[in-house]
């Protein structure tokens, strides 16, 4: 047996041997840029033709069920390994799923209004019965007292008429405590307490954590003055809702609004029209330097900013604050050839 047969064999004894030991960790790899504007159609504004054009970029992850995937990750300079604890939040990947699936639900809501506000002639409006649950948590005492589809009318005594109005009472208690709330479930009043548990910086029940957590998604109930719909595949989590503002802006402008370029972004955006931190800037990032954008917006916070700066290679990066920030941007940006 010559001596590179014998290297062969020990590589694929090694190998086999990371195969079989177990791994505890998600890969985190850059993913797609894909078009926001076929995704969006807008109820009596057929798609126009622009030469510019907008894209969202997502993360594609998968469970490292073994050391040999561990290991191409530790290898890889665009991945990224998260413990899967701290990924999903110790719930399992379905549940995971299936929360950030509620989590894009609701920013599309998020991105209509804060696009449609920006638009002379259009006036989306909260309706006045109060925020909705989208989702609850699992392991939470929510998740047996609250249902998708409750509206919150009241938390500890005080009326709630926006969802950015939970998370702020929530923070007032400790762990353990009880929050007391008034829904409506079909046009029924039912007054609860729910037990606050304790959370990781995550926002996911963690035994160990500090932050107080009652374990629902809530979302602002909006009635809108056109029908607008976003098919958003099997993209999941909120981070592509700045990105669908921009884009239904630019399907009911008249303009070019990206004026010729090829321009990405990620971030949250909430009723108002501010920009949220997202996870996996440098793979969305990397992405977008993937696809040869030319611009990418990121939202302004160092955890999101940096990695953005870092890995951009020829993309201009933007960290904005707001959807206004991002349209005087696009306003003042010279024109694409």
């Amino acid at each position: 047996m010559n001596v590179a047969t014998v290297v062969l064999l020990v590589i694929a004894v090694g190998l086999g041997v990371l195969y079989l030991i177990p791994s505890d960790y998600y890969l985190l790899l850059p993913g797609n840029a894909v078009q926001v504007d076929p995704l969006i159609h807008v109820k009596g504004h057929p798609a126009p033709h622009k030469r510019g054009a907008l894209y969202l970029t997502d993360v594609t992850f998968l469970k490292a069920d073994h050391l040999l995937v561990e290991l191409y990750g530790r290898l890889n300079p665009d991945a990224e390994l998260q413990k899967a604890s701290d990924f999903t939040g110790g719930v399992s990947e379905t549940q995971y799923v299936k929360l950030n699936t509620s989590l894009m639900n609701q920013s599309i809501v998020d991105a209509q209004a804060a696009a449609l506000s920006t638009i002379h002639g259009y006036h989306p409006r909260l309706a006045p019965t109060g925020p909705q649950i989208a989702g609850v948590l699992p392991n939470t005492q929510a998740a047996r007292l609250l249902k998708p589809g409750d509206v919150i009318e009241d938390m500890d005594g005080r009326r709630i008429h926006q969802a950015d109005q939970v998370r702020p009472l929530v923070e007032e208690l400790k762990p353990g405590q009880v929050a007391h709330l008034t829904i409506l479930r079909h046009k029924r009043v039912i007054h609860l307490g729910v037990r606050t548990v304790a959370a990781n910086k995550n926002g996911y029940p963690d035994k160990h954590g500090t932050k107080p957590l009652i374990g629902i998604l809530v979302q602002d109930q909006i009635i809108f003055p056109i029908k607008i719909t976003i098919s958003h595949g099997d993209i999941v989590g909120p981070s592509a809702g700045l990105m669908f503002s921009v884009g239904i802006i630019q399907h009911l402008s008249t303009t070019d609004i990206a004026k010729g370029c090829k321009i990405a972004g990620t971030g949250t955006i909430d009723f108002n029209g501010n920009v949220g931190e997202i996870g996996g800037a440098k793979q969305k990032i990397i992405a977008a330097r993937n696809a040869g954008m030319q611009y990418f917006f990121v939202p302004n916070v160092a955890a999101n900013r940096n990695p953005a700066e870092q890995h951009r290679g020829s993309v201009t990066v933007v960290p904005v604050n707001t959807l206004s920030q991002v349209l005087k941007f696009l306003h003042r940006m010279p024109a694409c050839k």
